[in-house]
């Protein structure tokens, strides 16, 4: 399971997210923002499967990932 921002996968968007992207970037050494998109890749290329993507209905813009090994 994975609960974070993610950026839009047509460009840096949402706003709030873009702008965390931002502050990690300035921050951390390799810190950033990836997109669902990329995230479902990683996680597929580790082995896991059955991979949904949900809003969890919360007042910030986080989105949970799931997947099955």
């Amino acid at each position: 399971m994975v609960r974070d921002r993610f950026l839009d996968d047509r460009g840096p968007g949402p706003l709030e997210n873009a702008l965390y992207d931002v502050q990690l970037l300035l921050t951390t050494r390799e810190g950033r923002c990836h997109s669902l998109k990329e995230v479902e890749a990683a996680v597929r290329a580790a082995g896991f499967g059955k991979i949904r993507a949900a809003d969890p209905g919360l007042s910030d813009p986080t989105r949970i990932l799931t997947a099955r090994a």
